[in-house]
């Protein structure tokens, strides 16, 4: 004899060869079912199925469902067999069936039920293809830190070795990038001239002050500059994949967490998420702890110590943070920590795009901040306050 498994949206149905039902796990709502049927498409089955099919142990088990039938090979004698000509026939008459079972009343809430578990099923799929794109978000933005890192340790490297032989230069150029290109192309300084620099886009306020620099520099020339070129090379050409790296994030922010990328810009989003551990990690940090993270160290030092706690984490890097007054930061901080954690809600669990309108009442209350404490309050006047 041989048993035949359908899992459909109503239900799952054990079924002989004649297709009759001889056991039965009816779904009580579109969630269970939805539910239930991811798991199976991931190769699971609740216990109490599992231990239901065990009783045909000695039979020939055959589905129609690939995912299901590998989950059940270790167990039982299982056949993955499709098409099946009696799970087909079962299913063309499930209609029917269902009436008949009174699983449900009627062809209307036969098609409402089996809509809605499509839907759960579709977000479902969606929450975790975008719960992957998070966590590649995630590794983006860990790479970039460490890029951002070695470009720092090479660029300190770089100028401090090309100061033996232009040391003026370091002073005059405060960009890495731009110092690392005029050694690419000119090498020693004695190639810094007026009319080379003109020609390589510089203003002429600053190629004049460079060519001055140049004449007058107490650097020595050396003979042999191509393996400091060579170095340069390659720092640049981490200048350049930083650049790619970042704008793919930025495009893959935007599909991630459009709220949060539009309130705060991609990097600082893609930091968060990687601090929180997941965007749905994050929407799920009340507002005071997406305040000061990436602060940590601090406020445990500040518990263990009774010093004051910080008043911001990472998001100080936000451009309305760090560019405010230090009495108003802790509350610009607290006001940008709060739509954080709104537009993160919002992404996580697939809410509407309100970016702008969270935009705007920060922007407003950012305003009240400003107007409302322009001077810093004196100590005493707090304390009184307090």
């Amino acid at each position: 004899m041989h048993v035949y498994i359908v899992d459909c949206p109503y239900g799952i149905f054990i079924i002989n060869e004649k297709g009759e039902i001889i056991e039965k796990f009816v779904f009580n709502s579109p969630l269970k079912a939805a539910k239930t049927l991811t798991e199976i498409n991931e190769g699971k089955l609740p216990p109490e199925i599992i231990n239901s099919i065990k009783k045909f142990s000695k039979e020939k088990i055959i589905l129609d469902n690939e995912a299901l039938a590998k989950a059940l090979t270790h167990e039982l004698n299982v056949e993955f067999q499709k098409p099946c000509l009696i799970i087909d026939k079962f299913k063309q008459d499930l209609t029917s069936t269902i009436l008949k079972l009174k699983i449900l009343r009627n062809k209307e809430e036969i098609e409402d039920f089996s809509r809605e578990v499509a839907v759960l099923i579709a977000k479902e799929k969606l929450k975790a293809a975008s719960a992957k794109k998070d966590l590649y978000a995630i590794q983006i933005s860990r790479a970039l830190e460490d890029i951002d890192k070695t470009l720092n340790l090479f660029s300190g490297r770089i100028r401090e070795w090309y100061s033996l032989i232009f040391p003026e230069l370091n002073n005059l150029v405060d960009s890495h990038e731009a110092y690392i290109k005029l050694i690419i192309e000119f090498g020693n300084k004695s190639a810094f001239t007026i009319n080379n620099l003109l020609k390589a886009g510089w203003p002429i306020e600053k190629a004049e002050q460079i060519s001055r620099a140049a004449v007058n520099s107490i650097g020595v020339e050396i003979q042999d500059i191509n393996v400091l070129k060579n170095f340069c090379s390659y720092t640049l050409s981490l200048f350049n994949l930083r650049r790619q790296m970042e704008k793919y994030l930025s495009k893959l922010m935007n599909e991630v967490a459009p709220n949060l990328t539009e309130l705060i810009g991609s990097t600082l989003s893609a930091k968060l998420i990687s601090l929180a551990g997941g965007l749905e990690n994050l929407a799920k940090m009340p507002a005071s702890t997406i305040q000061v993270l990436g602060a940590e160290k601090a406020l445990f030092r500040a518990l263990k110590t009774g010093s004051k706690p910080p008043k911001h984490g990472v998001i100080f890097q936000h451009v309305i943070l760090h560019q405010s007054p230090k009495w108003q930061r802790g509350k610009i901080a607290r006001a940008l920590a709060g739509k954080i954690a709104i537009a993160a809600r919002l992404d996580a669990f697939k809410g509407e795009f309100k970016a702008e309108e969270l935009k705007k009442e920060l922007e407003e209350r950012i305003k009240e901040i400003k107007e409302k404490y322009k001077k810093p309050m004196r100590k005493n006047h707090a304390k009184r306050k307090s």
